[in-house]
């Protein structure tokens, strides 16, 4: 595991993040509740890419500095200062689950930013997305329940406008990650592919195998 680096927030805050490697950036997130260790513990090592991962307001070593839940405003406005003044050039972008949704505001808000787009296990409140996500208060800090649930912002529809590639990796048995969303997100843009993935739960060295392979096939394709 690479050593914790921090850069400050022109607004104050202080981000703690990792990165590893040499070659084309990729900035992944992880899910709610999470902390970059969760990406690196998946993703690295990649092979030719420089990998970058920050935590979110509220996760692992970063703090809330006002002492109010962060919002999905704040968590993408850290997201595009990040990648401009941190990675400062277009990059692959990517998420697990909360991550994945930051990422697609992202490329949403920022086109020319986003070079690629790799979806891990998304999920969030759509009608194609029935999931109760309250279910999950038990699993993350109180001060994050206010990301349960929230809205994402923008309608499906508007993915039709994210004109580069796409990769979308769904897990089976996965109830707050349906992979029936993942297979029909994949059909809402112009350009992404599907992967299923195996089971974490089942066997987890193959989960994380699995992701890797297809990570670095997608993101060395010319």
């Amino acid at each position: 595991m690479p050593s914790w680096k921090s850069t400050k927030h022109e607004f104050g805050d202080a981000h703690r993040y990792l990165q590893e490697g040499k070659g084309n950036p990729l900035v992944f997130q992880h899910g709610l509740g999470g902390s970059a260790n969760q990406v690196f513990e998946v993703l690295s090592p990649l092979p030719g890419i420089c990998l970058y991962s920050m935590n979110f307001r509220g996760h692992g070593s970063t703090e809330m500095t006002d002492c109010t839940s962060p919002t999905l405003s704040q968590l993408l406005e850290d997201q595009v200062w990040f990648s401009k003044q941190v990675v400062q050039q277009p990059h692959a972008m990517g998420g697990l689950s909360l991550g994945a949704l930051v990422a697609v505001k992202l490329a949403l808000a920022s086109i020319s930013m986003v070079t690629k787009l790799i979806l891990l296990r998304p999920a969030w409140p759509t009608p194609e997305c029935s999931v109760d996500f309250a279910s999950a208060k038990s699993e993350i800090p109180k001060q994050l329940h206010s990301l349960l649930g929230l809205d994402p912002g923008f309608s499906l529809t508007e993915l039709r406008s994210i004109q580069q590639p796409v990769m979308i990796l769904g897990m089976p048995n996965d109830e707050l990650h349906p992979i029936s969303f993942s297979k029909h997100l994949a059909c809402c843009f112009p350009s992404a592919i599907f992967h299923q993935i195996p089971d974490k739960r089942a066997d987890e060295i193959s989960y994380r195998d699995s992701i890797r392979k297809h990570t670095l096939a997608f993101l060395h394709q010319k």
